[in-house]
Formats: structure tokens, C-alpha cells, sequence
């Protein structure tokens, strides 16, 4: 089960950040899928990978889901995100 969740981890990661997704889907689509592919992928199969490396932060599972849901929701507030461009 670890070795299978580090692979899956690895080619997510590669895929988000090696592959040229931008001259395969365009820069938009690109731009989504890297971010979709690190959270909904990469990220759960690390925790699947090395769960007592992630068991001493001391942050519960469900802790961790709503602080991530709060933060990329917020980051796309119209006016957040909007602030952030012209920054």
C-alpha cells in the first residue's frame, strides 16, 4: 500500500509540475488541473504514503480539510484574488 501510494504521489507531482500541460490544454485548463491534481491527488496519497510523518502535526483530519476548503475558497474571492493580480 506505501509503495503504491508514493508512486501515485510521485506522477502526480510530475504531472502537475513537469508535464507540459499548458501546450496540451491551454493555459487556463493547464493552470486548473496542476492545482487539481496536487490537492485531489498528490496530497491525500503523501498522507496515504507517510502518515506518521503527518500524524505529528497534531491536526486532525477533518481540521485539516475545512482550513484547506477556507483558504482555497477564500483565495478565490473575486475581490481577494482581484487585489492579488494587481499586486
Amino acid at each position: 500500500m506505501r509503495a503504491a501510494a508514493i508512486t501515485v504521489a510521485v506522477l502526480a507531482l510530475a504531472l502537475a509540475w513537469v508535464a507540459p500541460l499548458e501546450r496540451w490544454l491551454g493555459a487556463f485548463p493547464a493552470h486548473m488541473l496542476g492545482h487539481m491534481t496536487l490537492v485531489a491527488v498528490a496530497a491525500p496519497a503523501l498522507v496515504l504514503a507517510f502518515p506518521q510523518g503527518f500524524a505529528r502535526l497534531g491536526v486532525p483530519v477533518l481540521a485539516g480539510a475545512v482550513l484547506e476548503f477556507l483558504i482555497v475558497w477564500g483565495w478565490h474571492l473575486p475581490a481577494l484574488h482581484g487585489a492579488a493580480r494587481l499586486a
